[in-house]
């Protein structure tokens, strides 16, 4: 009985000082590659707004399809300045939430009103000023995740 517990305990201390150091090992690699090191919901940023979806139009990237009641964190790669997640009443795009999506780098040109902005600064999700954004939009097209087999406004490859 007191051998099984000690057992127990040892295998649960192990299990946490791995998955702590998987953890660990990852943020170490990832923060020298670029990734992002912040997460943001911005369901928070966008409440009280009549809006259909939310895309960060630096990027593109689809956060939110509401109707679907979809959302991604925004996650801004370091290094790529600021990034405009821009909430917008009209069609939603036909994309993935969370994943590259060519319509939201001009969601204007579908028709889309934007109904509310929100900036956060790559690496940091610190707020950022609107006029910092064309740098970032330059820096972020050379960091597009696109679709594999895909060209970059989305369609397939032949």
């Amino acid at each position: 009985g007191e051998e099984l517990g000690r057992r127990r305990v040892m295998q649960t201390w192990f299990d946490l000082t791995r998955s702590r150091m998987r953890m660990m090992v990852v943020t170490v690699l990832a923060l020298p590659l670029g990734l992002s090191a912040c997460a943001v919901d911005l369901r928070a940023h966008f409440s009280g707004a009549d809006f259909d979806y939310v895309c960060d139009t630096s990027v593109p990237w689809l956060h939110a399809n509401v109707a679907r009641a979809e959302w991604a964190p925004a996650t801004p790669p370091a290094g790529t300045g600021c990034h405009a997640y821009v909430a917008l009443r009209g069609r939603t795009p036909d994309c993935a939430v969370g994943r590259y999506c060519s319509p939201c780098n001009d969601p204007g040109n579908a028709g889309a009103v934007t109904v509310d902005s929100h900036y956060l600064y790559g690496g940091t999700c610190e707020p950022c000023a609107p006029s910092s954004r064309q740098r970032s939009k330059n820096v972020s097209r050379r960091h597009q995740r696109k679709p594999h087999g895909r060209r970059e406004d989305g369609q397939p490859e032949l």
